[in-house]
């Protein structure tokens, strides 16, 4: 068996657990690693691997100063990463949720990129050139995760949308009080949520009916 998610949770602000939930189950293999694939060659390429089962890799040139290295799967997770390197630069840093396009090279060797991020992903510093200065790269950003408007909504008595509805970092939505309620003080029939790096924030409640003095 597996463990997936977090060895800890914690309960939110807005009530919520934090997300990913633990949990048990499945057979204990590896996916093939995608970091840096592009800078290596693999012996026996394939989808998953099994646990305790070894991959070998040959790096690629430029990034051959290193020959190749084994990682092995343990417990549903690789033992390290592809150790390929070039005297000038190594690779540029790997990006989750995210990818580069490259700006610069000196001898065929990536010396500068620019990272973009999936859809409803936020890059943390946006039109940014990341450079390799003396053989090390800068620190690259990250990409701050959407929030999907889900049922924890319908605890704050506010309507939930019709078909998924993701949001971005930083973006507002405006959800709609069930009917017949408001969110008393203000007397408003909405409440606007946001979104930060995949938490949904939710501050008011649609806590007081239409009717009532």
């Amino acid at each position: 068996m597996r463990f997936y998610g977090q060895h800890s949770v914690k309960c939110q602000p807005d009530g919520r657990w934090n997300y990913p939930y633990p949990q048990c189950g499945g057979t204990v293999q590896c996916s093939k690693p995608t970091k840096n694939l592009q800078f290596v060659t693999l012996s026996d390429e394939k989808t998953e691997y099994g646990n305790s089962e070894s991959l070998i890799y040959t790096c690629k040139k430029p990034y051959n100063e290193s020959a190749g290295g084994v990682l092995m799967c343990q417990n549903g997770n690789w033992n390290g990463t592809y150790n390929c390197r070039n005297k000038i630069c190594p690779p540029p840093p790997y990006l989750q949720h995210g990818d580069y396009s490259i700006i610069s090279t000196k001898d065929d060797v990536i010396t500068a990129v620019s990272y973009t991020c999936q859809s409803y992903y936020v890059l943390t510093k946006q039109h940014e050139v990341y450079k390799c200065v003396d053989g090390k790269w800068e620190t690259p950003p990250k990409c701050l995760r959407p929030c999907e408007i889900d049922d924890i909504v319908k605890k704050y008595n506010l309507q939930l949308p019709t078909g998924k509805v993701y949001i971005r970092h930083a973006e507002k939505y405006r959800l709609n009080c069930r009917d017949g309620w408001n969110t008393g003080s203000e007397m408003k029939a909405y409440v606007d949520v946001s979104c930060s790096d995949g938490n949904l924030q939710i501050d008011k409640s649609c806590d007081a009916q239409n009717n009532s003095k």
